[in-house]
């Protein structure tokens, strides 16, 4: 009797939050993303409640917007990262960023206040196991010619982003 009274209050304390944890916001089902063209194709495709899963490779620099967008990005294999070269995100809540390689490249028509990288009127946002690689300045003349160039990571306008 006893055994039976431990089950039936174990099920009413603990169901409810199981029950609560599947809709916490961040909680997201993976979306394997095989190569660029697919990264782009689920963008534009939109909608939220998805982890989009990055196989290795490099992906063309991405813009990432609003109430429409993906819970987050994330490496398929933290051993070999996806390589970003680029990547804004503005005005979306919760959105994660996990175990990439951000790589700027450095293109002379770049200005000194480049920000490959950034967080824009954003919240909640968490950017955490991830590599910065940037580029130094060539053909730009003596004075930044072999220095560091760009902003790596910009968080601006935004509250509560982890990094």
């Amino acid at each position: 009797m006893f055994a039976k009274f431990l089950c039936a209050a174990r099920a009413a304390l603990c169901g409810p939050v199981l029950l609560a944890a599947w809709a916490v916001p961040g909680l997201a089902d993976d979306m394997p993303i095989a190569d660029d063209a697919a990264l782009r194709a689920a963008l534009a495709a939109g909608g939220t409640g998805h982890m989009l899963v990055l196989a290795p490779g490099t992906y063309d620099p991405i813009v990432v917007l609003g109430d429409d967008a993906p819970d987050g990005l994330r490496s398929a294999d933290p051993a070999d990262p996806a390589v970003l070269l680029g990547l804004e995100v503005r005005g979306v809540d919760g959105f994660r960023v996990e175990n990439l390689i951000f790589d700027y490249r450095f293109d002379p028509s770049d200005e000194i206040h480049v920000r490959p990288f950034r967080f824009a009127g954003s919240e909640n946002g968490v950017i955490t196991g991830n590599r910065l690689v940037g580029d130094d300045a060539r053909g730009r003349g003596p004075i930044d010619d072999g220095y560091g160039w760009g902003f790596g990571l910009m968080v601006e306008g935004s509250r509560y982003v982890t990094v």
